[in-house]
This record gives structure tokens, sequence and C-alpha cells, in this order.
């Protein structure tokens, strides 16, 4: 198998330190398989590896996957070839989740998802820990009845997935992830009003059942998951 390692030697890019540690620590090891919700899924949730109960999300633990993505050109569509994408994980619908790096090159790579229906990119997070902390909050702001996290005992599950990614967190991070899921569910009100920005999309239009308010959602997001980019940078991931 092709190691993480000879992946940036090829391609010239560095994986995030944090990146490796979760290889190293299992965290990437979701043992994906026939019959894996049956046989699998029930193991798997009494210790989560990466954002396990967030829909669709599966991580790409496969290398020569990781490798064939990269010279597919079809996974990259017209976003703008200056822009290196390394492919680390995919939902069901065909949407993936990229590192990306610019010609000008942060110290570490932000987090993009590739919308395959949409024909366009957005990016989600400054970094992988920004990620992580962003994925731990949306599973608890936007539930539904048949969402793998209320599979079995829903405070069991956000109890376990707490536990095995507080590590991956930075210590305000994890103290408001531990604040939000030590609450009991509660239904909001749906805003009336809605503001046009990067997390319209992630706003309910009818009330709802979750652990904090799309209100809390949107202050959180900015306090701990800033997205520094310029409206011109932004542009770059729309798919022309």
């Amino acid at each position: 198998m092709i190691t993480l390692q000879e992946i940036e030697q090829t391609y010239h890019f560095k994986y995030p330190t944090l990146y490796y540690q979760l290889w190293e620590d299992g965290m990437l090891d979701i043992r994906w398989q026939e019959g894996w919700w049956k046989n699998i899924f029930p193991e798997l949730k009494k210790n989560p590896p990466l954002l396990l109960f967030r829909e669709q999300f599966s991580v790409i633990e496969d290398t020569e996957e990781i490798i064939l993505l990269l010279k597919n050109s079809d996974s990259k569509k017209e976003i703008k070839s200056n822009y290196l994408l390394v492919p680390f994980a995919r939902e069901c619908a065909g949407d993936i989740y990229f590192f990306y790096n610019s010609e000008n090159s942060k110290p570490t790579p932000r987090v993009i998802k590739h919308w395959e229906d949409y024909g366009s990119a957005e990016i989600l997070a400054d970094n992988l820990q920004n990620f992580i902390f962003y994925g731990m909050l949306s599973m608890v702001h936007s539930i539904y009845t048949k969402a793998p996290i209320c599979l079995g005992d829903f405070y069991e599950n956000i109890a376990n997935l707490f536990r095995t990614h507080r590590p991956y967190l930075t210590e305000e991070q994890a103290e408001v992830i531990e604040k939000i899921y030590s609450r009991k569910l509660t239904t909001y009100k749906a805003i009336q009003v809605k503001k046009d920005n990067l997390l319209t999309a992630l706003i309910h239009y009818q009330d709802y059942t979750a652990l904090l308010s799309d209100e809390e959602f949107e202050e959180l997001m900015k306090e701990y998951n800033p997205i520094l980019v310029s409206e011109e940078e932004r542009h770059f991931f729309l798919l022309e």
C-alpha cells in the first residue's frame, strides 16, 4: 500500500500533523465492508472514529483510492488548477472532502467540500481541527429521526463521540462541545428572517429539535471556526 509520505512526496503536499495523529490513533479506520451497518457500526459507536455519526461521512482510508482521486480530473471538476486538492473523505452522494493549499500555501491546509449535485465547492474550515469542531457541532444542530447519531441511545452516542474526539480539539473547543453535549434535546422555533451568508444552508426553515439553536450555532461558528478568506478567494471555489 502507498504510504501518506509517498503521496506527500509525489504531489508536493504536506498532510496536517493532526491527520497523522488521527491515522496513528486508529481514528480513520472505519472498517467499511459488506454488512457494515449491522456488523461493524454497533461496535464502532462504542469508540467512534472520526465523525462516525456525521450523516454519510466516510473517511477514505485506502491510500490507493486517494491516488486514483488525485489523478481523476473529474473529481475536481473545474476548480481552479492553481489549487492542490487532496481528498480525505466522501459522502454517499458523491460529495468529496479535500485538504487544499493554494500557491500561497498556509502552514496547515483548509478543508473544502465539493458538492457533486450543485457543481460547486465550499470552504468548511480553516484547518482540520476546526473542521472536527464544526462536524461535532453540526451533528447535534441538524438532527432527524433516522440520523446515525440517533441509532441507539442518542446521549450515549454523543458521550462516546466526545470522549474519543476530545484529544483533537483545543481546550476552548472541548469546553464548548462538552457544555452543549450535556444539554437535553429542545424544540426550537425556526428563524423567520433568513440571513444570506455562508451558513444560510444550515439554517432551519421549520421548527426543529436539537441541542442548540440556529442563532447559537452561527455565533459559535464565527468564534471557533472563522473562515478567514476574502470574497475574491471564496469565488475561486465556484465551478464555471
